[in-house]
């Protein structure tokens, strides 16, 4: 029997969860939907950008979607840092580099 989260969600019916209010009433500027790898990663920059950042998210953090787009979280990138730097000029490119 495969694992619980190996099935696609798509696949199975779903009924919708009863809405809950949220807890604690602090303003946000950006909500987040989707505590998954794209989600938490959205957080975390607009948080570095200042940001108050609200993730929600109807199950556990991390469940089931993200495991199921292969489990492949990698840099798309594969210049050298020479390459980068002296194509795209010093501000740009260090930030590739940094990626």
């Amino acid at each position: 029997m495969p694992a619980p989260f190996s099935d696609p969600i798509w696949q199975k019916p779903q009924s919708a969860a009863a809405p809950q209010a949220l807890v604690g009433g602090k303003p946000v500027d950006v909500v987040i939907i989707g505590g998954g790898i794209m989600g938490l990663s959205t957080a975390l920059h607009a948080a570095r950008f200042g940001f108050a950042v609200q993730v929600l998210e109807a199950g556990e953090i991390g469940q089931g979607a993200s495991g199921l787009n292969g489990g492949q979280v990698i840099p798309g990138l594969k210049y050298d840092p020479e390459w980068l730097l002296e194509h795209f000029g010093p501000e740009r490119g260090e930030i590739l580099v940094n990626f």
